[in-house]
């Protein structure tokens, strides 16, 4: 699956920094998960409404947060060359012509693809670290790569930090709350 991706002056970003901004952009459509939940909760008047609530909450989480990670993942790597969280840690996505992805192959990349990566106990996701493109499965598969457009990671982990605070505290609350209803 060797592809003819031109080399530039970018170089090839590595499992690590790619995982960081998957956590900032799990983070960002988490968040309102949290902030929704949060406000639910809240409301409830009984340990069990609460659990019912949380019920319907994690099924939202299950299931609309999928597509929701869907749509967020396909469009920005389409119309901006990656995610937030790539822009954060200032990373882009190229075709094998050194271009962003078009959406259909945006589409493929993160329905196909990462499926495909995440088969075999996300064997493809690591194999970042194996290839010596530190391309994943689903790089391979649409003839795409992850390079850093300028070292400097600073935003990103400010970003990451930043939310993993917040989300903290939301969780804090959540928990404070659930454990109120238990006592």
């Amino acid at each position: 699956m060797q592809s003819s991706i031109k080399q530039s002056q970018y170089q090839n970003a590595g499992f690590i920094v790619r995982f960081l901004a998957f956590l900032v952009d799990h983070l960002i459509l988490w968040l309102p998960f949290l902030l929704i939940s949060l406000f639910i909760t809240l409301g409830s008047s009984s340990t069990s409404d609460l659990l019912v609530k949380l019920g319907i909450l994690t099924l939202y989480y299950l299931i609309i947060q999928e597509i929701l990670w869907l749509f967020y993942q396909t469009l920005t790597t389409s119309y901006w060359g990656g995610s937030l969280g790539k822009e954060a840690f200032n990373l882009t996505i190229l075709n094998e012509k050194g271009e962003k992805l078009s959406l259909r192959d945006s589409l493929f990349r993160y329905v196909i693809g990462y499926t495909v990566s995440g088969l075999v106990f996300g064997l493809g996701f690591l194999w970042i670290i194996k290839d010596d493109q530190m391309r994943a499965w689903h790089d391979l598969l649409i003839g795409s790569k992850v390079v850093v457009k300028e070292k400097d990671y600073i935003l990103g982990v400010l970003s990451l930090l930043g939310l993993v605070l917040v989300s903290s505290i939301f969780i804090f609350i959540l928990v404070f709350k659930i454990v109120s209803f238990m006592n």
